[in-house]
């Protein structure tokens, strides 16, 4: 009888329902309720040959949403004298201190237990956006050193989807959280939903370019620059007037250079 896949410690694949591009979709149950659910399985089936290369990494990330704000100062302000305190004992600054703690962690759980799915690893460092935060370390090919897992963890961070969620809220006002009434009933009141709801569609994918190929980092980069897309910032301009013949400009515009019809899409 094969061994049955349980993935993030409490969920059992059954069998795979559907495949794409960029996602595989199993049915799963969970190992505790039984209860039935469709799990989507994405960074693996995207990035599955960078995996086995060693070239990409995956965790789980968790943390513990349900504390007031004076709880995660108090939480804070402890887990800043802990790592004071390993900054002192290791002689090394605080991202490097974290590393060695957490890579120590993480040979704990390793001989604690075979079982990779329950090996979660608590960060010594707490922050008022990702209190308690635990990682589970899913990609170990039994290649990478013990350093270099410590420090792959220790920067695990659901912090910039976080931050991408908020700016969307803020930015496209369909997608604002609906305002409470004043009634006894509790009722939301939802008054910039669109009537249409293609133009929330229309809307997400202006968001997803713009957040890939417009917005520029502190660095002057983009995501598209950081995976290889684009060479540069890519102009509204480009998008708005990009054409299937496009021909990159021989103005002298150092911008315009930057672009390619890769990027502009």
């Amino acid at each position: 009888m094969a061994t049955p896949r349980i993935v993030a410690g409490r969920y059992e694949l059954l069998r795979e329902v559907a495949r794409g591009g960029m996602a595989i979709v199993y049915e799963a149950v969970h190992v505790v309720s039984r209860r039935r659910v469709a799990l989507k399985v994405l960074f693996t089936a995207a990035f599955a040959d960078r995996i086995r290369k060693g070239r990409c990494e995956m965790a789980f990330v968790q943390f513990q949403k349900e504390m007031t704000i004076d709880e995660k100062r108090d939480l804070a302000r402890a887990s800043g004298a802990q790592m004071k305190r390993l900054t002192a004992a290791f002689g090394v600054s605080e991202p490097q201190a974290a590393a060695r703690a957490m890579a120590w962690g993480y040979a704990t759980a390793c001989a604690g237990t075979n079982d990779p799915n329950i090996r979660w690893i608590a960060h010594p460092r707490d922050t008022l956006n990702e209190p308690r935060r635990r990682i589970l370390y899913l990609t170990d090919n039994r290649r990478r050193s013990l350093e270099g897992i410590g420090w792959a963890i220790s920067l695990a961070t659901l912090a910039p989807v976080d931050n991408y969620f908020m700016r969307l809220r803020r930015k496209v006002y369909y997608l604002e959280r609906p305002v409470p009434t004043r009634s006894n009933a509790k009722r939301l009141w939802s008054g910039y939903q669109a009537y249409d709801p293609r133009r929330v569609a229309q809307m997400l994918d202006i968001f997803r370019v713009y957040t890939n190929f417009v917005w520029q980092a502190s660095n002057g980069e983009t995501p598209a620059m950081r995976l290889g897309l684009a060479r540069g910032p890519v102009r509204f301009e480009d998008i708005l007037y990009w054409m299937p013949n496009f021909e990159k400009a021989r103005s002298g515009d150092g911008a315009r250079d930057n672009v390619t019809p890769m990027a502009a899409e």
